[in-house]
């Protein structure tokens, strides 16, 4: 068939019909879809975060050693932990400028580097007062350390669970990279619970028993956002 007439044949084609008054009815009424809005997400997830620890808080009080810790440092080092919180939930829900969803290579670097930069910021902001402090050794160390990671990974689980499944299908891409770092900042909550509430000192209690929570909360988070996104 020649050029011409195809030619033909396309300007033969007869005009669509015009939509009926029913579909014109029905588009009318279809409201816009919402515009996402990550800054209001990221503070309910941060909010809820808040709430959750001081709940916890509040039932497992006050570290006994607390009067005698160096204000200064004290301060200094449960900010860093809020710190890495809203760095994990940040990194997780809201993404890059431009982007509609979470950067995969931040929340990558952020997954592997946010533990070992918290556990070196750890033993430099180390906070405990040696006359006061509890000291346990042998049995009674490890008890205590696995006592302390199970709270803090305990503590992470409820606003882990709450924010993959309220952001399962932000979770599509990248995922179990995504579920890690939201997993890390949830384990740094745990982080800060035990900040709050526990007197034991040593380097070793709490790069393993509070740091570890950061581990194990991305471990999870990993495996919960797989989980969930394939249903």
């Amino acid at each position: 068939m020649s050029l011409s007439g195809a030619h033909v044949l396309v300007t033969e084609l007869p005009e669509p019909p015009p939509p009926s008054e029913e579909l014109t009815a029905m588009i009318a009424k279809c409201a816009p879809v919402p515009l996402r809005r990550p800054g209001r997400e990221l503070a309910i997830a941060l909010g809820l975060f808040a709430i959750w620890a001081a709940l916890l808080c509040a039932a497992l009080g006050l570290r006994a050693d607390l009067p005698a810790l160096p204000l200064v440092r004290y301060l200094v080092g449960g900010l860093a932990w809020c710190a890495v919180v809203g760095l994990g939930v940040r990194i997780a829900l809201a993404p890059a400028p431009g982007q509609v969803l979470p950067s995969l290579s931040i929340a990558r670097l952020a997954a592997a580097f946010l533990p070992l930069g918290a556990a070196i910021a750890a033993v430099l902001l180390l906070v405990e007062a040696p006359s006061h402090a509890v000291q346990l050794e042998g049995p009674a160390a490890l008890a205590k350390i696995v006592h302390c990671l199970s709270l803090g990974l305990g503590t992470a689980i409820v606003p882990l669970g709450w924010t993959v499944l309220r952001s399962r299908s932000r979770l599509l891409v990248g995922t179990a990279w995504t579920g890690a770092v939201l997993g890390v900042g949830a384990g740094a909550l745990g982080a800060l619970v035990l900040h709050v509430v526990c007197p034991v000192g040593g380097a070793l209690h709490l790069v393993v028993g509070h740091v570890g929570s950061l581990v194990a909360g991305a471990l999870l988070g990993a495996v919960v956002a797989s989980r969930i996104s394939r249903r």
